[in-house]
């Protein structure tokens, strides 16, 4: 049987600040706060339009903590407290200014790399 960590439906609350990484982070981010990213608890925070984000929480300020695959799922994100803003932002942007490029090339043919046949 597959291991799995215990979830806890939780819904969005005012005050909730968010964290969104790229690579899991053990100590708080927070410089005034000393405490361990609890991942042994998966929270899925329910959102007021009913998506659910999966987080993790500090055990001494209860900031938030979620990768940024789970954040780009949400449809509206616009009304998170997220710490490290400027830096998902420039993410955003970043995969934005992507998908326009990929879109740009038009769909291509999967493995057409492949020229040869076998014989």
């Amino acid at each position: 049987m597959e291991k799995k960590a215990p979830e806890r439906k939780v819904r969005l609350r005012e005050g909730d600040v968010f964290y969104v990484y790229d690579k899991r982070i053990n100590k708080c981010i927070r410089e005034d706060c000393e405490g361990t990213v609890k991942y042994g608890l998966t929270l899925k925070v329910i959102m007021p339009n009913g998506d659910a984000l999966n987080t993790y929480e500090c055990n001494q300020c209860h900031m938030k903590y979620t990768a940024y695959p789970n954040y780009v799922r949400l449809t509206e994100a616009g009304g998170l407290c997220i710490y490290n803003h400027k830096e998902v932002k420039a993410r955003d942007q970043k995969r934005a200014a992507d998908a326009a490029k990929h879109a740009a090339r038009g769909k291509r043919k999967p493995f057409g790399h492949r020229t040869g046949h076998k014989k």
